[in-house]
């Protein structure tokens, strides 16, 4: 390879924003012969610090000891490595690196270095940490919860969500919201939701939805939007209850007091409201309408 080439090589490296550290053979006991910029402010050590010091220096208490056997191993048999485990910096602090390790090769086909490029992913980890937590905390909790992003497309449930539907967190993730909607009661649920979520960031309403063994259950849902980076395609959480007692209870205590429980005639008063709602179809559509009076004394 010319000097321009060199050059060229030196630049690019020199440019990455992915950290590059090249160290000498196994025989010479890996040693760093050189770092670019990224690797020195990843790792707080300068050029001058690393050149000639083993990687080594990097690992501390929480270092992946096997990892770093399946690196050493690798590189024995001069073969390509990936991995990720805790490093140091120089001030102590600690974080997570993922790196892959290339052999390079003389004419002869005796490894004469090894080229590692390196990305701190302390960031991606904390966060994947912090899902993983609040997704147990989720699992945790007693009321059903459901996310869904902007499409309706099931992302989580939690186990009283499964609990409640019969459906387990694999059967729903992935899937629409629709798997387990009840078209008769509720036909346009999903539809009143979209309409009021896009409105507002929160939507409380009722509904019936159907169980994986056909059972109906009466839902209270809450939804509120949760905004992604890109704010035009918010994802949604749903905190469910389930009302399926209290709505037989309303449905039996209004049954008592509409209908007579010996004969299942109306009451006075629903009859009333029955008659009136009757007569007000009937003269809206200028139809007929007939009213027997029966004396049942001594029924």
């Amino acid at each position: 390879m010319d000097i321009k080439s060199n050059q060229l090589l030196k630049t690019a490296l020199e440019q990455s924003y992915n950290a590059v550290v090249i160290t000498g053979p196994l025989e010479g006991g890996t040693l760093i012969e050189y770092a670019n910029p990224a690797f020195c402010r990843m790792t707080g050590y300068s050029l001058d610090e690393l050149v000639g010091r083993s990687p080594r220096l990097l690992h501390g208490p929480e270092t992946d000891l096997q990892v770093i056997a399946n690196l050493r191993k690798c590189l024995a048999q001069g073969n390509f490595f990936e991995g990720s485990t805790i490093n140091y910096r120089k001030d102590k602090t600690l974080y997570w690196v993922q790196w892959n390790i290339s052999p390079v090769r003389d004419e002869t086909g005796l490894v004469v270095n090894f080229v590692s490029i390196q990305k701190d992913i302390t960031k991606q980890r904390q966060e994947e940490h912090e899902r993983k937590l609040l997704a147990r905390a989720l699992d945790q909790a007693g009321e059903p919860i459901m996310i869904a992003d902007y499409r309706g497309t099931i992302l989580f449930v939690n186990r009283a969500f499964e609990s409640v539907t019969g459906f387990s967190a694999g059967d729903l993730r992935g899937r629409s919201q629709t798997i387990f909607a009840d078209e008769l009661h509720a036909p346009n649920f999903q539809v009143e939701v979209a309409a009021a979520m896009a409105q507002a960031d929160e939507f409380r309403g009722r509904t019936v939805i159907r169980r994986r063994d056909g059972s109906l259950c009466y839902m209270e849902l809450t939804y509120s939007r949760m905004m992604e980076p890109d704010e035009s395609k918010p994802s949604y959480v749903c905190v469910a209850k389930d009302i399926t007692d209290q709505v037989r209870l309303e449905e039996t205590l209004l049954e008592a007091a509409n209908q007579d429980p010996l004969t299942g005639l109306l009451s006075r008063r629903a009859g009333a409201v029955a008659l009136t709602n009757h007569y007000q179809q009937a003269c809206a559509t200028n139809a007929s309408m007939y009213l027997v009076i029966a004396d049942i004394d001594h029924f």
